[in-house]
């Protein structure tokens, strides 16, 4: 029978630009449709992962038992079709509600070859993890957006994936990279906030060590303010505008350069909350989900992220 599914709306993952792309060259939505029309078939139960869920639960962090309870509980649903399934790789699971029920679905297939592999697990259980948090972040909102401590551990994980192409790929360094920093803290506030900024609300100097004079950060707000809309490519507008000739091409190869550095499973974190919490949870455990020098690069502050995550009352 098929049934018709709504997104969550608070991460609108479908609404972004990035996977709008993706969707119109992939029929991305179709494909996760027809996946989840086939929960029945290709649906893990807990018992299968009984081994699997024991490692989770000894060798992970306070989340990932809640993670665990979700999924015995059904509000997260792991399908694992290795048979017919196009769900790319950089979809790993989605949250998404019928009639009003939010459910988190991973598809297991895009990040491990084998689902009960000890061997694995780790990463199969920061992508849990990750889903779980996501779930969260659509039943319960405030609790992460008005936790602003919270927010500036996020942002300066977002800065450092969204930074790093730029600077391991393109050599940006400098008053370049200083102002490519300050456009991106900017655009991710922007994202959680989803309204007119103000540069003295955003705690910009706690990411730049060098001394920056405000009126550069308030027109870099402007400029973001001023943006068409809130796409990652219109984003990348104005870090080209930093040099207009040295980056004429960035927005041509700024994915290739990202996925490169960063790993495929992230592409939707540029523009999406939902999956930021994929590179926290995958750069905690270290896992292959993520790119070796974006969990290390980012692994100051995942701790940090997680512990106060944990101690949230969901």
């Amino acid at each position: 029978m098929f049934m018709v599914f709504q997104e969550a709306t608070l991460p609108k993952l479908s609404q972004t630009s990035l996977y709008i792309k993706f969707n119109e060259s992939n029929n991305l939505t179709a494909e996760v449709v027809a996946e989840i029309n086939q929960a029945n078939r290709y649906a893990v139960s807990p018992e299968t992962l009984s081994e699997i869920i024991s490692l989770m639960k000894l060798n992970g962090d306070p989340i990932v038992k809640k993670a665990v309870k979700a999924y015995q509980d059904g509000d997260i649903i792991i399908l694992d079709n290795r048979e017919t399934s196009k769900i790319p790789p950089s979809l790993p699971y989605i949250v998404l509600s019928q009639k009003g029920e939010p459910k988190a679905y991973i598809f297991a297939n895009t990040i491990v070859n084998k689902i009960t592999s000890p061997h694995e697990y780790t990463s199969l259980m920061a992508t849990l993890e990750a889903a779980y948090l996501a779930l969260m972040l659509y039943k319960k909102p405030d609790k992460f957006v008005l936790n602003r401590q919270l927010l500036l551990t996020l942002c300066d994980a977002y800065t450092r994936m969204t930074v790093a192409p730029l600077e391991n790929k393109l050599y940006m360094k400098g008053e370049n990279l200083t102002k490519a920093t300050l456009y991106t803290i900017a655009y991710f506030y922007k994202i959680i906030d989803a309204k007119e900024l103000s540069h003295r609300s955003i705690p910009y100097k706690k990411f730049i060590t060098e001394k920056i004079d405000e009126s550069l950060f308030e027109q870099i707000v402007n400029d973001v303010n001023n943006m068409p809309d809130s796409s990652f490519m219109s984003y990348l507008d104005l870090i080209i505008k930093i040099n207009p000739v040295r980056y004429k091409d960035l927005k041509t190869m700024y994915m290739t350069h990202f996925v490169s550095t960063c790993g495929t499973s992230l592409v939707f974190a540029l523009e999406n909350l939902g999956y930021l919490f994929l590179l926290i949870t995958s750069a905690n455990y270290k896992t292959p989900v993520t790119s070796y020098n974006i969990n290390r690069y980012v692994g100051i502050n995942v701790k940090k992220a997680l512990t106060m995550m944990a101690s949230i009352n969901f």
